[in-house]
């Protein structure tokens, strides 16, 4: 398959003197990330550059297959996995330009980490570190050619041989090995190119970027945006009264609390600008949605308010309402938009 950093950085014979290679190690202290660099001699460079080459190009064949394109413009968005992820998916997500706010403000949130705290970090040098190697949490690798650059980010597992007894071996003869020793896994998670994220490992979102708490936050943004969207409306006398109840809105909090899967299905309406207030503008159209689904939940039209369950399947039923697109068409009156789940 065509995959940019292997047609242009990847390409290139580090034998030309072209390539350069910064390492740095990173770990975790109350949300900040501290840094640390070593130099690097000519010989370990080179190492370096054919460990990430070779685990690359053996990613790339083993997802192939799951690619339903081959060529790297059209990798699998960011944003349609995002939401709809199977465990098993092998295929590689791509956020592209993570400058803006194309998946929500995580977009965001990721350039102004990876930019400020990690690319031009200035790093301690690694003897700061005073050997406890075991405290890394991710190390990130920018490999240039000196007319482009990417950096590969992985996640850092000490091995615990290291922690015990390492030695080396001289013809038949044991010695022990002085100093502490470090290495790393021929392993890709994340790798940044040309302002663009391809995400090789979803879980490593969340250990290098912080991601939970970035969807705590959003958790949070959905309840608030819900109640101060149905006061609006009040005060503009749109609604006498409000659509859900305090217990309902709780309970949609205590659903989402501490589960990742059902907060970015908070996020996922976070992300659509003027979803929520469309919705509950038109909450009237619920009784159109076919009787098959079963719906959990109830538009009364004497007190125009929805009544739910306190289950999962409600609260998951409620959201389809707010941005799966079949359910959307109906509720909205935009037949147009999208009947592939009917």
């Amino acid at each position: 398959m065509n995959f940019s950093p292997i047609d242009t950085i990847f390409n290139d014979n580090f034998a030309s003197n072209r390539i350069s290679i910064h390492l740095k190690f990173f770990y975790h202290e109350d949300s900040r990330y501290i840094c640390y660099s070593p130099n690097l001699q000519p010989a370990v460079s080179e190492e370096i550059y054919s460990l990430y080459k070779k685990t690359l190009n053996k990613e790339l064949a083993i997802r192939e297959k799951y690619l339903i394109s081959q060529d790297d413009t059209n990798i699998e968005p960011f944003s349609s996995l995002l939401f709809n992820k199977d465990s098993k998916d092998r295929r590689i997500e791509k956020i592209d330009n993570i400058r803006s706010h194309g998946s929500g403000n995580f977009n965001q949130a990721i350039y102004d980490t990876l930019s400020e705290q990690m690319l031009n970090a200035i790093p301690n040098p690694i003897s700061l570190l005073e050997n406890n190697f075991e405290d890394i949490d991710f190390t990130v690798c920018t490999i240039s050619n000196g007319k482009e650059d990417c950096s590969i980010i992985s996640m850092f597992n000490y091995p615990k041989v290291l922690k015990s007894a390492v030695f080396s071996t001289t013809h038949n003869k044991l010695s022990k090995v002085e100093d502490k020793m470090i290495g790393l896994e021929s392993r890709i998670d994340l790798l940044f190119y040309d302002e663009s994220l391809y995400v090789f490992n979803h879980k490593s979102l969340d250990h290098v970027f912080f991601f939970k708490d970035f969807l705590n936050t959003e958790a949070k943004q959905f309840r608030d945006d819900l109640v101060s969207i149905q006061d609006e409306m009040i005060k503009n006398q749109k609604i006498m009264s409000k659509i859900f109840s305090e217990d309902d809105i709780s309970y949609i909090q205590e659903y989402a609390s501490g589960n990742q899967e059902r907060m970015k299905k908070l996020w996922q309406v976070n992300s659509m600008p003027g979803r929520m207030k469309k919705f509950l503008e038109n909450v009237h159209n619920i009784p159109l949605i076919p009787a098959k689904f079963k719906l959990e939940l109830k538009y009364v039209a004497t007190t125009n308010k929805v009544t739910m369950k306190h289950t999962p399947t409600a609260v998951n039923q409620l959201l389809k309402c707010m941005c799966d697109k079949y359910y959307v068409s109906i509720l909205l009156n935009e037949p147009g938009e999208d009947s592939s789940k009917a």
